[in-house]
């Protein structure tokens, strides 16, 4: 697993943070998701490092499943009621990334 964590304000919209993840040929499932904290706007998540593994639906057993392409590769998605959602790619590692912060606008 890994770390991935920053800021995600104004913390006075109560926003939050998940990651999503492209899994075989669906575009967007999501991975992990959290609230930034209400007096600091700061959130952590962890998320697996590893590629998923799929396998295709089978009355036979056993099922072979399979690494799907993508290892590490999220896209996060910062959101708040009100504001304009903001993505960011990022890549988890063993190694923290800790510099993955939003500033939200309002929506017009």
């Amino acid at each position: 697993m890994g770390t991935v964590s920053g800021t995600v304000l104004p913390v006075a919209a109560l926003p939050a943070v998940r990651a999503v993840q492209t899994v075989g040929i669906v575009p967007k499932v999501e991975i992990a998701y959290d609230n930034g904290d209400a007096m600091t706007g700061a959130y952590s998540m962890s998320l697996p490092v590893e590629a998923a593994r799929l396998a295709t639906y089978s009355m036979s057993l056993p099922l072979t499943f399979a690494p799907q392409s993508g290892a590490g590769a999220y896209t996060l998605e910062a959101f708040a009621t009100g504001y304009v959602t903001q993505t960011k790619a990022v890549a988890a590692s063993t190694t923290p990334s800790t510099d993955n912060n939003f500033t939200l606008v309002p929506n017009p």
